[in-house]
């Protein structure tokens, strides 16, 4: 966790003046994350267990966080991209989305991320990559306060996430090892459905 620590932190640093929107994509990683580990996926890559990447103690946001998540403060969009290794590819579009968010932590070489949220208020996206020639494309449309989150730990895997006109709906999708692919899609779930996928 010392590694993904650090790593935020030279993220946050390079933001200066956006540290607060750093640390808000931080604080979603951190809650997609803890969801991911109810999955009970138990691995281990490069001495990097899922526990060590994705567990969060349940602690209280800073007050910086919560300022930026105040449903008072002005509804603006956040994405923070954090890299580390080669060639790796992450783009990230909002429209129509005020308060949304999209994160995305790529560590590894040749990882591809897409994520798009259209039309869907406080929604946010969240994925890890760890590993190489692993692709997610995750998308958001309609809707409103959705959270994906995705995990891809391994060689040559694929993932595709996509939720409609759901409301407060949560999908945690987690991939471990090498070469497959799975994906799914959404469509208009009630509000407080949480799908767990791995």
């Amino acid at each position: 966790m010392t590694m993904i620590g650090n790593m935020i932190g030279k993220g946050c640093r390079r933001f200066g003046s956006r540290l607060p929107v750093a640390l808000a994509a931080a604080f979603c990683l951190l809650q997609i994350a803890a969801a991911a580990r109810a999955q009970s996926i138990d691995f281990q890559v490069g001495n990097i267990s899922l526990e060590q990447v994705v567990s969060a103690a349940p602690q209280s946001p800073s007050p910086e966080v919560l300022a930026v998540l105040d449903d008072d403060a002005p509804q603006t969009t956040n994405t923070v991209i954090l890299q580390h290794g080669t060639n790796n590819t992450a783009s990230a579009s909002t429209s129509g989305s005020p308060g949304s968010a999209i994160a995305a932590l790529q560590l590894g070489d040749k990882n591809d991320n897409y994520a798009v949220i259209l039309d869907s208020p406080g929604s946010k996206i969240g994925s890890v990559q760890i590993g190489t020639n692993n692709t997610v494309v995750t998308g958001i449309f309609g809707g409103s306060d959705n959270t994906i989150g995705t995990a891809q730990v391994g060689s040559g895997l694929g993932m595709a996430v996509g939720l409609v006109n759901s409301e407060s709906t949560t999908v945690v999708y987690g991939q471990a090892g090498k070469d497959y692919n799975g994906g799914v899609v959404i469509k208009n779930a009630p509000p407080g459905t949480v799908v767990r996928l791995n």
